[in-house]
């Protein structure tokens, strides 16, 4: 997705590519909020989610039928709230501490004194 950005300016292809990432992301929010018939709050995370503003920015003007407006400067930032007084939905950007969650699996798989070696499942 970097790489697209930086290219966005002088290839169309790479413009291309984010509006359609940006529209599959929408397709999805729009599916995942017609399942439970509304939405309380919508989360970004993960690398692009919490790294990209401009792709925050593109997929919530998308969702302005359901009441998301961000705050742009606090969008660029990534602080929290990123929606704007006006908006009826609230919207974060939330780290996901992969780090964290791999050093729990590790630990938890690392033998102990007296105990019984723990099984691997593999995905």
């Amino acid at each position: 997705m970097r790489r697209l950005h930086q290219n966005a300016s002088t290839d169309a292809d790479s413009r291309l590519a984010i509006e359609m990432f940006c529209s599959s992301v929408r397709k999805q929010v729009a599916a995942m909020i017609a399942a439970p018939d509304g939405v309380d709050l919508i989360v970004f995370t993960g690398g692009i989610g919490e790294n990209d503003g401009l792709a925050r920015g593109a997929i919530c003007k998308g969702l302005s039928w359901i009441g998301v407006n961000l705050d742009e400067s606090r969008n660029r930032s990534a602080s929290n709230p990123i929606h704007d007084a006006s908006s009826r939905c609230p919207v974060h950007v939330h780290a996901l501490q992969e780090d964290e969650q791999i050093a729990r699996h590790t630990w938890a798989m690392v033998p102990r004194k007296g105990a019984q070696p723990a099984a691997v499942t593999r995905l």
